[in-house]
């Protein structure tokens, strides 16, 4: 400004300070909007990594109650596998055999209830004489329709005779 002599000389360096003031007043309010971005950023990013933790914690707590159902399962597997090859021992060849040979032809499911003197899944009506013998639990039965062998159930859900619910619970 000292080194300028005429007005008009000043009024065009006045002219660029007031240029260049304004240049900058822009770019630091630019500066301050990209700095209020990344603080709204920042909070956003501290707020995810909150979630994402609490969500690694509950994951991780699935995972580990999910092994420890998997062990009990597998546990319970064993024993009734064990108690089964117990029952088979105990069985007489022929019908252990018939039963697998029942089990194989019906997709696995070799025992079905009677409900309402029918058998509950091929819904063919039971023989008189078969129902007795069911009610006495002096033979085995197995249904004339789909060979599956057969037992009475309670109308609570339950094995007749066995205080025990269908479903091995």
């Amino acid at each position: 400004i000292f080194l300028v002599k005429k007005n008009e000389e000043y009024r065009a360096l006045m002219h660029e300070i007031a240029s260049a003031k304004e240049d900058v007043r822009r770019t630091e309010d630019r500066i301050l909007e990209q700095m209020e971005i990344i603080e709204e950023k920042q909070v956003k990013v501290h707020d995810q990594d909150r979630a994402h933790q609490h969500a690694r914690v509950s994951c991780d707590q699935q995972v580990r109650e999910l092994l420890q159902e998997k062990e009990r399962l597998e546990a319970e597997t064993k024993r009734l596998e064990e108690e089964k090859r117990g029952i088979e021992a105990s069985l007489a060849g022929d019908l252990l055999a018939t039963f697998e040979k029942v089990a194989r032809v019906r997709e696995g499911i070799a025992v079905a209830a009677v409900l309402d003197e029918s058998c509950e899944l091929c819904h063919v009506r039971i023989r008189p004489q078969s129902y007795q013998d069911l009610k006495l639990g002096t033979n085995l039965v197995r249904c004339d329709s789909c060979s599956r062998f057969l037992y009475l159930r309670e109308a609570g859900g339950k094995a007749a005779g066995s205080g025990e619910s269908v479903g091995g619970g």
